[in-house]
């Protein structure tokens, strides 16, 4: 079974790049919001890192 986390990053990756940034950002039903706000955000900042890295 899937932790919460991994549940949550497999809809997020499920749904980027789907060409619908509403259904990418929004909150699965059944979620926790401040969870799914956490999982996001680190995403966002490892992305963000990741490309000052490189450039």
């Amino acid at each position: 079974m899937l932790s919460k986390v991994a549940q949550l990053r497999k809809h997020i990756d499920a749904t980027l790049g789907s060409g619908n940034l509403r259904e990418s950002v929004k909150l699965p039903t059944g979620e926790d919001l401040n969870e799914w706000l956490a999982v996001n955000s680190k995403s966002l900042f490892h992305h963000n890192l990741n490309c000052l890295l490189i450039c």
